[in-house]
């Protein structure tokens, strides 16, 4: 069984490598640790783009708002995925190993909440998959350090593993109490 920190991509993301220069390793320290000024300057402003973006995505399907305020929707919803790409391109960029970003939980969250509008600009038939950008509400759990909950992650998981048999046969027990007590 694959471990929470595997499917995040997270052990694989902090092995560096040697030819990584000063640049990329401050845009790293900015982008992913947020432990100075720019760090949480960076958080604030995806904070207030994401939700700019679900409130967008609200207001745009209200449809007396969508039919004055067509035109406003896309320009801010245009300017807010190219805010987005950008910050993706430089998380790209800025990691140790960009093939286990982009194949990690939130790299496919960043791809997938960027992904419609694009298809959705090309190819018009494609305009209901705009949904998907609510998947942007779950870069919040990057922003807030919600994933260093991942080791108790998996210690509950393993416990469950562990004790399944036993919560089978609770279950199967108390299946068969309450429909014999039920119709008595």
């Amino acid at each position: 069984m694959r471990d929470v920190n595997d499917i995040l991509g997270k052990e694989k993301l902090k092995t560096k490598p040697q030819n990584f220069s000063s640049f990329r390793e401050r845009l790293h320290e900015v982008i992913f640790e947020a432990n100075d000024f720019a760090g949480k300057a960076f958080d604030v402003v995806l904070i207030l783009m994401i939700f700019l973006s679900i409130v967008v995505l609200m207001l745009e399907s209200v449809p007396a708002y969508y039919a004055v305020y067509k035109d406003a929707f896309f320009y801010l919803e245009f300017a807010i995925t190219v805010f987005f790409t950008i910050e993706y391109a430089l998380r790209i960029y800025s990691v140790y190993s960009p093939k286990y970003y982009i194949t990690s939980f939130f790299g496919i969250i960043d791809l997938l909440s960027t992904l419609p509008f694009y298809l959705a600009f090309f190819f018009p038939s494609f305009q209901t998959l705009m949904i998907v950008r609510s998947l942007r509400l779950l870069r919040i759990f990057r922003v807030f350090k919600l994933d260093a909950f991942i080791d108790q992650g998996n210690f509950i998981m393993a416990a469950l593993k562990e004790s399944s048999k036993k919560i089978m046969l609770f279950s199967f027990a108390m299946f068969i109490l309450i429909t014999i007590f039920g119709s008595i």
